[in-house]
Parts: structure tokens; sequence; C-alpha cells
């Protein structure tokens, strides 16, 4: 569901800065057909950054209320990634006056989406979430998306997405709904609707996604195979004491249910997450030993104002160990966090070498503590190896132990 997204901003975007440039630009750029054309180099460039390269063409119907673009090709270091055919919105350009982007329709002919875009080298920005304008576009029609193969697995997937997107810029509100679905004759859909209104304390959320086997979200997860796939998540109630459940089902089995709570206190964001399920055919080899069988966790944590994290609790069963942590991580503060881990019957067999150097070894119980202030505290590490063996040689019975006057914890 990112994906489509992501589509939808960099329509709405593009599009305000299609209509902010034509509103400040001369009457002759709209008039003639060079004029369109200078004018959608402008825009093109007001719509690039460094990392990010907007072509716009074929510009038509400004102030009609029928705007028209032949088409919009985003690219990026990789080249483009997103074309966007025959984008037609139904407008009203006299609402900007009053700082509103009200459409009837936003639609394009056909969508191209090749994969998703590089991730940026340039870091993110801090800072609230705000809009210039409210958004209000009662339908959002594209017939046509076709995902390349580095999404739909293989070949090319066709889908059709349809909705509607109401954001108020003050105070900041979010209603939307998409429907997705395929039509190249293998089934799938995703249905989510969303209504985010921080003023009012309020967030719902209702998303469910199913597809049969060879489908997009399973080629996206990686998953062996590529079986059918389920997605449910739901959740409803007030910002500062909101609870959700989820549920993903893969080949007709629940892989993992889990519910998650949110609430606001004196201390900050404090999380909590409870669920179950069977992870281990999901897994790298190197890391299906420590999740063999059914593992269940339970997790509850606050997120601090300073950028700290403090765990009261995290444990994780499964069936082959049983791992607690708990204690305060602050970058900016005092940070005081333990971790322990119990082989349960027998001990547990890791590969940690190579290829051409397989290294095994049997660990019985393993515990980690980070102390200290600062963003580098002093970090105690020690192990109890039943056994490590490397090139035909065995050793029996080790007891292992690190210590570091200085582990960076933001890096």
């Amino acid at each position: 569901m990112k994906t489509f997204w992501r589509i939808l901003r960099i329509f709405l975007y593009t599009l305000l800065i299609v209509v902010a440039a034509a509103v400040g630009a001369l009457v002759v750029l709209t008039k003639t057909e060079s004029g369109r054309d200078n004018l959608a180099g402008m825009i093109s460039n007001l719509a690039s950054s460094d990392e990010r390269k907007v072509t716009v063409s074929g510009i038509d119907g400004i102030w009609s209320g029928a705007l028209r673009l032949d088409h919009i090709v985003v690219e990026d270091r990789g080249g483009p990634w997103l074309v966007a055919r025959k984008v037609a919105l139904d407008w009203s350009p006299l609402a900007l006056l009053t700082k509103n982007f009200s459409a009837d329709r936003l639609a394009a002919e056909r969508i191209e989406l090749a994969r998703l875009p590089l991730a940026s080298n340039q870091p993110a920005e801090s800072g609230t979430t705000s809009l210039p304008v409210s958004i209000d576009v009662k339908q959002v029609d594209l017939p046509e998306i076709a995902l390349g193969e580095a999404l739909a697995g293989s070949g090319i997937a066709e889908l059709a997405a349809k909705g509607f997107v109401k954001a108020e810029a003050a105070p900041l509100s979010v209603d939307t709904v998409l429907k997705v679905t395929r039509h190249d004759g293998k089934q799938g859909n995703v249905d989510a609707k969303l209504h985010f209104a921080p003023a009012d304390n309020k967030l719902d959320l209702d998303l469910k996604a199913s597809e049969p086997a060879g489908g997009i979200i399973a080629n996206l997860l990686q998953l062996p195979g590529q079986p059918p796939v389920e997605i449910v998540v739901s959740g409803t109630g007030p910002l500062g004491n909101w609870s959700g459940i989820g549920t993903f089902v893969v080949d007709g089995q629940i892989v993992t249910q889990l519910t998650g709570r949110h609430q606001l206190t004196d201390k900050g964001h404090m999380v909590e997450a409870k669920g179950d399920g069977d992870f281990e055919r999901f897994l790298p080899e190197k890391l299906k030993p420590l999740f063999a069988g059914k593992t269940s966790f339970d997790l509850a944590g606050t997120a601090t104002p300073s950028g700290g994290v403090d765990i009261e609790r995290a444990v994780v069963e499964s069936g082959s160990v049983h791992g607690t942590a708990a204690g305060m991580v602050d970058p900016k503060g005092a940070s005081d966090l333990s971790v322990e881990l119990a082989a349960k019957a027998e001990p547990v067999v890791l590969d940690v070498g190579t290829k051409a150097q397989p290294v095994t070894v049997a660990v019985k119980n393993a515990t980690a503590r980070a102390f200290g202030d600062g963003k580098a505290p002093m970090v105690d590490i020690g192990a109890s190896l039943v056994s490590v063996a490397a090139g035909g040689t065995q050793l029996n019975d080790l007891t292992a132990a690190i210590h570091s006057d200085g582990f960076d914890i933001q890096d």
C-alpha cells in the first residue's frame, strides 16, 4: 500500500507546484504553445531537487478548471522510476484564494511504476508535519497502474486504484479511502481507510489486503515460494490511548497475530506489543535455530522526549530459547540496558562462518549490558559456549567475555 501513497503524494505535490507556478506566471505563458512549454520547464525545475528530477510536459487548461498534463516523469539517481500519462485534474482555481486545493477528480490514463525510489542520501528533515493548503480530492481514479518486474516478481502486474483524499491544513487532519485491485487476470486487492486528526486526538485505521500465490506482497516481502498472503490491520481510539490488532496469514496459516497499544504518559510515548507466530521458515538460515517452533513476544517501552528508550519489559520465547531485556538507552543521558538469552533443553547451534570457512557455535546462554553516560556507554558481553567447531577442530566448554569502554549506540 505504501507504493500507492507515494504515487498520490507525487501527484498532489507536483500538481500543487503546477498551480503555484501558473498563478505566478505571465498570462502569455498559458496562451501560446511555446509559452506553455516554457511554463512546463519552469515547473519541472521547481519540482526537482538534488536527488529527484521531475519532468512535466504538455500543460493545457490551467485556468478552465480542467487541467491536463501529457505526462509526468520522476527520476532518481537510478533513472526513471515513475511515469504518469494523460493526467487530468478537474479543479477549482479560485479555491486557492482561500488556501484550499479542491478537485472533483484527479485521474491518470496510465501509471507506470518500474520500481520503488532509491533511498535518499540526505538525512530526513525534523519538524512537525504540515500542509501548505487544505486538500480535497473527491475522486482519485487510476484505471491502469503497471508495476515493473522488480515489484511484480515476474512480468508486469496491472492494477487499478480508486479513492478520495481530504486533508485539512490547520488543524491537521486526514481522511482517505483507497481501493486497489488487479485486472490482469490475477486476483488481489487492497482496501484501506484512514482517519487521522491529531487536534481531536483521534486515529482510525482499517487495512485489508489479500493475494493468491505469486502475488506482489509475497514478492516484496521475499517470502519463499511466493505463497498466498492475507493481511488485516485495524485500530481505533484516541492517540493518547490507542490500540490496534494485526493478523498476517500465509498459505492459509496464521503466521502472526499482534496486538498493540500506544499511550501518552508524563514520561513520553509508551508502546506495548504482544503476539506470537511461526517465523522460522521466513528467516535466513543462520537465524532459524533461534526461532524454532512457535515464537511469542511481549514488549513494553517508552520513547522519552530526550530521544531515549526506556524498556520496561521485552520477553521473547521460542521453542529453543528464552530471551529478556530491560533498562534504559539514552544517548543524551544515562544508559543501563541488560539483555539475557538462554537456551532451553539443548544448546542452540549457530552457523557464524561462511561457506568457505564454516564455523559452528553451540550456545548455552549469553548476556549483554550497556551502561554509562552519553552516546557511547561501556558494554560488557558474556557467553557460555558448549562448543566451537572450525576447520576440523572443536573446543568444548568455553566462556567468552568482551568489554568495550565506549560503544556508539547512535552509529
